[in-house]
C-alpha cells in the first residue's frame, strides 16, 4: 500500500521527455519504460549502483564499529587499547599514523602517550602546553578538529629537527564526565585528506574510547600503587617477588644462571 502511495505521488515526466507521436496520432510502442513514467537511462542505473555501494560501505563501517566496541573492553593497558583501536579504525579512517594524547591538569600539558605508524618516534616527543598548537587548542575548547597542520604541534612542543612528512590530522577529544582527559588523533601524508565522514566515525567511537582509556589509566595506577611502597616510593615485596619470578623463568628458558645480591640498609 505504501508503495502505491509513493507511485501515485511521483510527478508525470515533462513534455520534453514524452515519446514523440507518429502520424495518425498513435503513440509508438515503448519497451522498457518504468511504470512510474520516468525514462530508463544510464544515469538512473548509475544512481542505483552508487546507492548500493554506499549501503555496502555503510554496512562495512557498522560492522567495523561493532568490532571496535566489542573488543575495546578486553584490553587492560593503554598501549594495548590503543594498538587495538588503531588496527580496527584504520579501515574506516585511513591514516598514516595514530596517536593518543593525555592531558595533565596539574601541568596543563597534553603529552603523546602512544604513537604508531609513520614518524611515530617524532610524535612521541610531543608535549603541548594548554592552548598551544592544534592539540593544545583542543584541550582549551574540547572540540574536534579536522585537517589541522601537524607542524603546529611540533613547533609548540619545540621538537628539534622535526621534519615530519605528515601534512594533515584529524583529532577528537576524549571526555569523561565533560572533563577533557586527552585526544585521539590520526595523521596522513596528504594535505586535507580527512573528511566529515572520518570525523563522524571518531565521534561514534570517542565516547567509549574515552571510558576505556580512563579505565586503563586507573588500572595502570592501581597496578603501580600495588607494587610501590607508599612511604619511600620504592618497589615493595610484591614487586620484588614478581620480578624474581620473571628472571628465574627467563634463566630456565635460556639455561643461564642468576645471582641475587641482598643489601640491608639502615639510616
Amino acid at each position: 500500500e505504501k508503495f502505491l502511495v509513493i507511485v501515485r505521488e511521483i510527478p508525470e515526466p515533462p513534455p520534453s521527455l514524452a515519446e514523440p507521436r507518429v502520424a495518425g496520432g498513435a503513440a509508438p510502442p515503448v519497451m522498457g519504460r518504468p511504470a512510474t513514467g520516468f525514462v530508463a537511462t544510464d544515469v538512473a542505473a548509475e544512481g542505483v549502483s552508487s546507492a548500493l555501494e554506499n549501503i555496502t560501505r555503510a554496512n562495512q563501517a557498522m560492522r567495523a564499529l561493532y568490532e571496535v566496541a566489542e573488543a575495546m573492553g578486553t584490553r587492560l593497558s593503554v598501549a594495548d587499547t590503543m594498538a587495538l583501536l588503531a588496527a580496527k579504525l584504520t579501515p574506516l579512517v585511513p591514516a598514516s599514523s595514530w596517536t593518543l594524547y593525555l592531558y595533565d591538569p596539574a601541568t596543563g600539558v597534553s603529552r603523546c602517550e602512544f604513537a604508531t605508524g609513520l614518524d611515530s618516534d617524532l610524535l612521541r616527543q610531543i608535549e603541548v602546553p594548554f592552548g598551544a598548537g592544534a592539540i593544545g587548542w583542543m584541550a582549551r575548547r574540547a572540540e574536534p578538529i579536522v585537517n589541522a597542520r601537524p607542524g603546529a604541534d611540533f613547533e609548540a612542543a619545540r621538537v628539534s629537527g622535526a621534519s615530519s612528512t605528515l601534512k594533515s590530522m584529524v583529532a577528537f577529544p576524549l571526555l569523561v564526565r565533560e572533563r577533557f582527559i586527552g585526544a585521539l588523533a590520526a595523521y596522513h601524508v596528504e594535505p586535507d585528506h580527512f573528511t566529515a565522514a572520518h570525523l563522524r566515525v571518531l565521534d561514534r567511537v570517542s565516547a567509549q574510547a574515552a571510558k576505556v582509556v580512563q579505565d586503563a589509566l586507573v588500572f595502570e595506577q592501581i597496578r603501580s600503587d600495588s607494587l610501590t611502597d607508599s612511604l619511600t616510593g620504592l618497589a615493595n615485596s610484591r614487586a620484588f617477588i614478581a620480578h624474581t619470578e620473571r628472571e628465574m623463568a627467563k634463566a630456565d628458558r635460556q639455561d643461564t644462571q642468576r645471582a641475587l645480591l641482598v643489601i640491608d640498609v639502615d639510616r
